[in-house]
């Protein structure tokens, strides 16, 4: 827009900068815990999470905001049912994103993208459908460029699968707080979210299975000029015929953008 006055430009280029300041958001830091239950506020009753502990609002021990339910949940190898036909187990990790001051929540952008492989006796076993994220198509997320399936026909795709020489991801929801059937949330501070991965050999304790998960979690700042956070990390386990599962978390400090790590 033309201005002709100098102090309409002046005034008009306050309040333009103003109103930029207001829509902006960045994030400044990411961590990812796997290692101790963490404790989450939300306004939302969620019955989707056996394995958490959940106080309703006002009651004695819920520490979070009135009309706020307070929810207690595992990261790490949990939920472990290891004798029986169908041994299972769950893997968690709780996404926790930190907004640079003076951000305005709704203009920053989480979400969270996944390759996995399943083996069972040496066989490739398929994946479970993608679960649709933020963020589409051909972008950069973190450290690397990636292609983003949204499709939620579609397959996650295989650790390590490429297309046109670009790593290739299937969207993974946590697009923004309050996603149906997700634990999640945000405010002008931040946003977290928490995720908790399932593992059952279907074929009784003399299956040999293998899961592994490519994971990262992001934000992406307003603009293309604010920062960005992300975390890349993995997720192995091993459950060998007649053994317990052995579980690891790897972290990909090489694409992974404004992140603390594995804590």
């Amino acid at each position: 827009m033309r201005y002709g006055w100098t102090l309409g430009l002046l005034v008009s280029a306050g309040l333009a900068g103003a109103e930029s300041a207001l829509a902006a958001c960045g994030c400044a830091d990411m961590t990812i815990t796997r290692q101790n239950n963490v404790t989450m506020c939300s306004p939302r009753n969620i019955d989707d999470f056996n394995e958490c502990a959940k106080l309703a609002p006002n009651v004695g021990g819920n520490n979070c905001g009135a009309n706020e339910y307070q929810y207690t949940c595992p990261t790490g190898a949990n939920s472990q049912i290891l004798g029986g036909n169908s041994p299972s187990q769950k893997t968690g990790f709780y996404v926790d994103a930190t907004y640079d001051n003076g951000s305005n929540e709704a203009h920053c952008t989480p979400g969270q993208i996944l390759q996995m492989s399943i083996v069972s006796n040496g066989q490739a076993a398929g994946n479970p459908t993608i679960n649709t994220t933020s963020v589409d198509g051909d972008t950069r997320i973190g450290g690397q460029d990636v292609r983003i399936d949204n499709n939620q026909a579609h397959e996650f795709p295989q650790v390590g699968a490429m297309v046109q020489q670009v790593a290739s991801f299937g969207g993974d929801n946590y697009r923004q707080p309050g996603d149906n059937g997700v634990l999640s949330g945000s405010s002008n501070a931040g946003s977290w979210w928490w995720d908790n991965t399932d593992q059952e050999k279907d074929l009784g304790q003399g299956e040999a299975a293998t899961w592994r998960y490519s994971f990262v979690s992001f934000v992406n700042g307003s603009g293309g000029q604010r920062p960005n956070c992300a975390c890349a990390f993995n997720i192995n386990v091993t459950w060998n015929a007649n053994q317990n599962p052995v579980t690891a978390y790897v972290y990909d400090a090489g694409n992974s953008v404004n992140c603390g790590g594995l804590q």
